[in-house]
């Protein structure tokens, strides 16, 4: 029996292409090793200049407004998850009990701006 990775069209690739998980590994470990022999130690939150620390300081606001809002959206969809939530029923045919679909809204302009504002 012939064996099929011996074929004309069996392409050979170095171990490191094989291996992705080691060779990503290696790297993240170089990329430490390198990093670590800086004479100074590098930090993002180490103000360098008077722009610098006024960027830092709008970063701060940012984030905090930033959290406010997730906090304040995830909360609302939590909510409206529990409050608006039913229960699935038994059996499919009595999800639509006369074979009537809601009307369908596609296409309505007016109402898709509304919703994107």
């Amino acid at each position: 029996m012939k064996n099929p990775m011996k074929g004309p069209h069996h392409v050979r690739r170095s171990p490191a292409l094989r291996r992705p998980i080691t060779t990503a590994a290696t790297l993240v470990a170089a990329t430490f090793l390198f990093a670590s022999c800086a004479e100074t130690p590098l930090t993002t939150f180490s103000d360098e200049s008077e722009t610098a620390g006024r960027l830092s300081d709008f970063l701060y606001v940012l984030l905090i407004v930033c959290a406010i809002v997730f906090v304040l959206v995830q909360g609302a969809v939590i909510y409206m998850a529990k409050k608006f939530s039913v229960d699935a029923p038994e059996n499919e045919d009595d999800i639509y009990p006369d074979d009537e679909f809601p009307e369908q809204v596609h296409g309505n302009t007016r109402l898709e701006i509304g919703w994107t504002i």
